[in-house]
C-alpha cells in the first residue's frame, strides 16, 4: 500500500518542484529590480519598471508563443549577451542573473534532462 501511495504522490511533488524551479528567473528579476530601486533611493523606479516589463516579455514570451526548445536557448543567449553588453549601463547588470537562470533552465530542457524542470 505504501508503494502505491509513493507512486501517486511522486508526480504531484515533481510538478510542484518544477513550477517552483520555473519561477526562479522571475524571482531573480524582481530581486534585481528591487536592488536597483533601493540602490538609487527609488529615483530610478521608471527604469526598474521598464526592465521588469521587458524581463516578463523575454522570460514568458517564448513559452506563450510555444517556441521550440533549441530556439529558446538561442533567444536566451542573445538576451543574456544584450543584457550584459548593450543594456548594462542602464541597469542591465541587475537582471543578468535572471537571464542566466532562464538560459540554464531552457538549456537543461533542450538537452532532454527534464526530470525536474519539465514545465511546458
Amino acid at each position: 500500500m505504501r508503494n502505491v501511495e509513493q507512486r501517486v504522490r511522486a508526480p504531484q511533488v515533481r510538478a510542484v518542484t518544477s513550477i517552483a524551479i520555473a519561477l526562479v528567473p522571475f524571482a531573480l528579476a524582481f530581486l534585481g529590480a528591487g536592488i536597483a530601486m533601493v540602490g538609487t533611493g527609488f529615483e530610478g523606479w521608471e527604469v526598474a519598471v521598464g526592465w521588469l516589463a521587458a524581463m516578463v516579455v523575454v522570460l514568458a514570451g517564448p513559452t506563450l508563443l510555444e517556441v521550440d526548445r533549441p530556439m529558446r536557448v538561442f533567444l536566451d543567449i542573445v538576451a543574456l549577451i544584450a543584457t550584459l553588453t548593450v543594456f548594462a549601463p542602464i541597469g542591465g547588470w541587475w537582471f543578468a542573473p535572471a537571464m542566466a537562470a532562464q538560459l540554464l533552465l531552457d538549456g537543461t530542457r533542450a538537452r532532454g534532462q527534464a526530470d525536474l524542470v519539465d514545465v511546458p
